[in-house]
């Protein structure tokens, strides 16, 4: 059986914000945009979503 922390971040599927602010894997500032268009976005990258800072408005991942 598997615990998963509270506090661990939020991956892919798991955030559902409506607008979030993505930055790149590389550090780049890519822009606000939608959830659905970021995960499109880290897919096509080969990386996960991770919503790295969730109490900015909006959500930073």
């Amino acid at each position: 059986m598997f615990f998963i922390s509270k506090d661990a971040p939020q991956l892919n599927g798991e955030i559902r914000d409506k607008e979030l602010r993505v930055i790149s894997d590389t550090g780049e500032q890519l822009g606000i945009m939608s959830a659905k268009e970021a995960q499109a976005l880290a897919d096509a990258r080969g990386v996960d979503l991770v919503k790295i800072a969730p109490m900015a408005k909006p959500p930073v991942v």
